[in-house]
């Protein structure tokens, strides 16, 4: 999966994500009917596209990168002692 939220839409116009937008957006997506059910009945492997990211087209001068990948990987459900939180990227 890629495009999961877009972090840096709001459905008009393009903004520089916060804490607050992220959290918001992620939270948005747990509560949608549709993906609530996909979620029970598909096993998931996720991975992110840029609008995961927060930032269309960023890269590693964004600056709440690891607070998207935290959220990334904890929606997800990732273990805390998974390898995917020790190394750069998803």
């Amino acid at each position: 999966m890629g495009d999961n939220v877009y972090a840096d839409f709001d459905g008009k116009q393009t903004f520089l994500p916060s804490k607050e937008t992220l959290q918001r957006d992620w939270s948005m997506l747990a509560q949608e009917p549709h993906f609530k059910r996909f979620r029970k009945q598909v096993p998931i492997l996720a991975t992110w596209d840029n609008h995961d990211y927060g930032k269309h087209n960023g890269g590693a001068e964004f600056k709440l990168k690891q607070l998207t990948k935290s959220a990334f990987l904890d929606f997800f459900n990732e273990p805390k002692n998974s390898q995917r939180r020790k190394t750069p990227g998803i």
